[in-house]
């Protein structure tokens, strides 16, 4: 354990390191994307995150891909000292992809400084996630991102952040969780594009981590690419309404109610894609209404 410890911290200093110079460049990729005016909003939101690294089952999962053979069969040899721990929950009726990640959930937390950043490590497993996650406390406060050791991608580091600037700062969310995923996944797809055209590049190495929702975005991009701009604002203000009254309260939650019911089905059949292209269609003839009415109201006020 005092080997992995040590290793991880290493780890962990090498990516602090990778993180802060180029921080700055992830600051303007997302300025660029949300537009000059959230400047200093989304620089101080940015710079305030605190970071959490897990020693998590992701790296027994995962011991295949790091790129590090001697740190591979440290963990591997870790992992099969639990092993007497991980067999007696399989005794008890754990499922394997459950198993690692219950099996030491009692551990300590070390906090770490890192230029202007604080970094935690802990030191071995939490109950959940394998991969990233942004936890929030409960009025919506205080974010810290959730991050497993040597398995993150800049993807990875930039769709959590994305979270951190984008959840409501109140109890409650603006979307069901399907959809902010979705949402989520394709915000980032664009500021990862002009992270990279900036030049930035957070870890010097490439991972093969599964998206876990390539599979589905389909089911939101049209209504995404559409409404983009709305989106945008909508998300940073944290103000449904504004979706709502340009689109239709009601075409939005039969649209949610459609893509969270089809998030979950195994098979999508024609129909389901026509219902999809019906209901964004009708947002959009309702938003080209809402537009066009306004036009006519300001054109009038004008001319008195």
């Amino acid at each position: 354990m005092r080997k992995i410890k040590r290793l991880s911290e290493e780890w962990i200093k090498s990516f602090c390191g990778w993180y802060n110079q180029v921080q700055s460049i992830l600051i303007e990729a997302f300025i660029e994307y949300y537009g000059e005016e959230e400047r200093e909003k989304i620089t101080k939101e940015i710079n305030d995150i605190p970071f959490l690294f897990l020693l998590s089952d992701a790296a027994y999962l995962n011991c295949s891909n790091i790129p590090n053979d001697y740190l591979a069969k440290m963990l591997k040899l870790y992992f099969k000292n639990n092993k007497l721990v991980l067999d007696t929950l399989s005794k008890l009726g754990y499922k394997d992809y459950r198993i690692l990640s219950e099996a030491t959930r009692q551990s300590m937390l070390t906090k770490y400084y890192r230029g202007s950043f604080e970094y935690y490590l802990h030191e071995e497993f939490i109950s959940e996630p394998s991969a990233g996650t942004t936890h929030f406390d409960i009025d919506g406060t205080n974010p810290i991102i959730i991050l497993p050791i040597y398995f993150i991608t800049d993807q990875i580091i930039i769709h959590e952040t994305n979270h951190v600037l984008t959840t409501p700062k109140r109890e409650g969310a603006l979307f069901p969780k399907e959809i902010d995923e979705l949402i989520n996944e394709l915000i980032i797809q664009d500021v990862l594009k002009n992270f990279k055209n900036l030049g930035g590049r957070i870890l010097p190495y490439e991972l093969e981590l599964r998206n876990g929702y390539e599979n589905d975005l389909f089911l939101i991009k049209g209504f995404y690419e559409k409404f983009k701009d709305l989106i945008k604002k909508c998300v940073r203000n944290d103000d449904i309404t504004l979706l709502e009254d340009n689109l239709g309260k009601e075409n939005l939650k039969m649209y949610f109610m459609l893509v969270k019911r089809l998030y979950h089905k195994k098979y999508i059949t024609d129909i389901d894609l026509e219902r999809i292209d019906l209901l964004i269609n009708r947002m959009a003839r309702y938003y080209q209404t809402k537009k066009s009415c306004f036009n006519r109201v300001r054109l009038r006020k004008i001319e008195n």
